[in-house]
């Protein structure tokens, strides 16, 4: 080809592989309204009529991982001929492994931060729920809302790690679909109860974390691992955080008290950075090199 026409090719196909990002993209979104449709209902209706709390949550959950999962499964079936599993998935002996290994980590790294909060006097305990219920109430609801946090970070996981990132980087490169996907990620949680400025920040650099870690295995099992144990850790056994109106079953009962945001988002920052040491170390010296897309 005559050099001349170089520079016209060149942007011909990244006009063709931006439209073809968008149209997949689209096709998405599409779908999901479509498959949300039975399940207006889980959605909408008031979490007092259902009684409990953790009962809403779980169908919510549920009809959003079947949403996510059916409509990303759609799209990449039909116009790439391809299987879930090509994003990620497959199911080798190193699946499991990944996905145990990103649980303890996140329960390290908050584990962590939780006693750096105590330390500087930002939170103090004062009960704990064994002391009120039984010891099968606590085991039945510890299991069921880690069930609802597993749902939550393969549907997370399967569209922002999955679908988003690796849609992008296919019509464009890498550094967009990284960059682009964790841009989405965190505009997809503004709508999230006393979501502000700082927390979309934090959570486009938890975004960018979660990749790192599907990058380092070409898997998504780390990422769901690690966004399954950050939601499950933060809300049931460390800190207590309700989700919305939402008071969901936390081991302990937290006080806490005004503190310099700073150190707030220190101790934020600082357990993303020791969960990026966690998978670097992790990636490098004990699970088998991964051969780079």
């Amino acid at each position: 080809m005559d050099d001349r026409f170089k520079p016209v090719e060149t942007s011909r196909s990244l006009i063709r592989n931006v439209f073809g990002i968008g149209l997949r993209l689209f096709a998405q979104i599409f779908l999901a309204w479509f498959l949300f449709i039975p399940f207006t209902i889980i959605f909408y209706v008031s979490p007092e009529i259902w009684g409990h709390n953790e009962s809403l949550l779980a169908l919510h959950e549920i009809a959003t991982l079947m949403i996510i999962t059916g409509s990303v499964y759609l799209v990449h079936k039909i116009a790439d001929e391809q299987e879930l599993d090509s994003f990620g998935l497959k199911k080798d002996k190193w699946a499991l492994t990944d996905f145990l290994v990103g649980f303890f980590v996140t329960f390290i790294v908050l584990g962590f931060s939780f006693l750096i909060y105590m330390w500087f006097g930002v939170i103090r305990i004062t009960g704990f729920v064994w002391e009120q219920q039984s010891a099968s109430y606590v085991f039945w609801y510890t299991v069921v809302t880690f069930l609802i946090f597993l749902f939550v970070g393969w549907s997370e996981e399967l569209l922002s790690r999955g679908f988003h990132l690796q849609t992008i980087e296919k019509g464009t490169n890498r550094f967009w679909g990284v960059l682009i996907s964790s841009l989405i990620f965190s505009y997809l949680h503004r709508n999230n109860p006393d979501m502000d400025t700082p927390g979309l920040i934090f959570i486009f650099f938890a975004g960018l974390m979660l990749a790192y870690a599907y990058l380092k295995t070409n898997q998504l099992w780390l990422s769901v691992g690690l966004h399954t144990g950050w939601d499950f850790f933060l809300v049931v056994v460390f800190f207590g955080i309700p989700i919305g109106r939402l008071r969901i079953f936390h081991l302990m009962e937290i006080d806490v008290y005004a503190s310099s945001r700073l150190l707030v988002y220190g101790i934020q920052y600082l357990s993303l950075i020791l969960c990026v040491l966690a998978i670097h170390i992790y990636s490098q010296r004990i699970r088998p090199k991964t051969q780079i897309k």
